[in-house]
């Protein structure tokens, strides 16, 4: 069977496997290492204990749900799913948009992500990937 999915796709839903894959494993750790993150908190870090207690879970948790979402994503992408390329252009408006905000902060960082985000909306609205998502 030959695939029409272009190289880039290819490319991006890798890459969209490979960050939820670190995902996932960062929330496990998060989770399993809580307590001893908590302690390091409130020891290091002066967060409060209550704080500190509960953090790495909810940390921990968010990042499971992102890389969750992140698989059936690259699931999407890598099977040319419409519904993937919408996701994925409007996830990297939403990270374009964060990193123009935070470009005051980490000017080195915000104009790599902010170069990333708006080659990757580029890539996405070329009529040669537009059409291989059925658009």
């Amino acid at each position: 069977m030959v695939s029409n999915r272009p190289t880039g796709v290819t490319i991006l839903a890798v890459l969209q496997l490979i960050t939820s894959i670190l995902s996932v494993i960062a929330g496990l750790t998060a989770l399993f290492a809580r307590d001893a993150i908590s302690k390091q908190l409130s020891i290091g870090a002066n967060v409060p204990p209550e704080l500190a207690a509960g953090l790495p879970a909810g940390i921990g948790w968010l990042f499971l749900l992102t890389g969750a979402i992140g698989l059936v994503l690259a699931w999407g992408l890598f099977t040319l799913k419409a519904w993937a390329w919408l996701i994925t252009l409007i996830f990297q408006g939403l990270n374009l948009a964060s990193h123009l905000a935070s470009f005051g902060s980490n000017a080195g960082g915000a104009i790599l992500g902010i170069v990333i985000a708006a080659v990757i909306i580029y890539y996405l609205l070329r009529p040669e990937v537009k059409r291989a998502f059925g658009k």
